[in-house]
């Protein structure tokens, strides 16, 4: 089986297996300690044949349009949407107790495996809002235009029968 390894499964350590072709990113390889013990496990597993291998731009560019049209960009890094999207290339399973990656994974047809968590029970949807007039935005400001206080992803809400 492929597993795009996320810095969550890494720092765990649970479903490394050797019997799975292991695969992460350059953007999960930057988020690891260079001295700790993670760094050492990571070597490890490069030597027992992971594979460090980033996604092509046509691939990443099509997570950043999935993740703008569900309200997860904000909460995505650079290095998650990297393995949303090497893992859509190679076919893989993506193994990650981050749920805004679960999450994403859903929405765009790529397996998960959680690691130490149990995942994500439902696909979210996130909208950003003002944290202080609650003012809802389509695309993500520092701050208001309104009231000027900070935007935040939040979930988005739903109505309910006869609203």
């Amino acid at each position: 089986m492929k597993l795009v390894v996320d810095s969550s499964a890494l720092f765990s350590g649970k479903g490394l297996s050797s019997a799975n072709e292991l695969f992460t990113t350059p953007g999960v390889l930057s988020e690891i300690n260079p001295g700790g013990r993670v760094r050492k496990q990571f070597e490890y597993l490069l030597a027992a044949g992971l594979t460090v291998q980033a996604p092509s731009k046509e691939s990443l560019a099509l997570m950043n349009r999935a993740a703008e049209r569900t309200g997860d960009i904000g909460r995505l890094s650079k290095a998650d949407l990297e393995l949303l999207a090497l893992a859509k290339e190679l076919d893989a399973t993506i193994l990650s107790d981050d749920y805004s990656i679960q999450n994403m994974a859903v929405e765009v047809g790529i397996k998960y495996k959680p690691v130490a968590q149990d995942g994500i029970t439902k696909k979210l949807a996130w909208e950003y809002r003002c944290g202080g007039c609650g003012m809802t935005l389509k695309k993500m400001a520092s701050e208001c235009p309104v009231c000027g206080s900070s935007v935040k992803t939040a979930r988005k809400r739903e109505c309910g029968k006869g609203h």
